[in-house]
């Protein structure tokens, strides 16, 4: 692996027009206490070969994408967490939020259609 590429999209760091800048994924986020890597491996389920952990970079459009979507996760989930808090008791989406068996769903059957032969 190559350490003057970003590991998600390629991009050279160092090339001759314009020089691109780089974070490692150990950087903490903005206003998020987690690392790129925390992210990538807790919610993307992606896993890091040991091997050169130190010389894994990215550049500051995926660090920027890779923050973005912690934001809205961590976001969502508190969303969820307070919708979960505030609908307790026997109220319909109470019992839809424990339920772990979604409800079934009949399906429509879908109409084929042919064109009419004209002779």
């Amino acid at each position: 692996m190559e350490s003057n590429s970003c590991i998600s999209c390629g991009k050279q760091f160092h090339s001759l027009k314009k020089p691109v800048k780089k974070s490692s994924i150990s950087a903490k986020l903005v206003r998020i206490d987690r690392t790129v890597k925390d992210v990538l491996e807790q919610d993307l389920g992606v896993t890091f070969t040991p091997d050169q952990k130190d010389k894994r970079f990215l550049c500051q459009q995926c660090i920027w994408t890779i923050s973005r979507y912690a934001k809205s996760h961590k976001a969502s989930t508190e969303a969820f967490d307070k919708l979960k808090e505030s609908s307790r008791g026997p109220t319909y989406l109470a019992k839809k939020l424990r339920s772990p068996v979604p409800t079934p769903r009949k399906l429509k059957k879908m109409r084929v259609l042919s064109p009419l032969k004209v002779i």
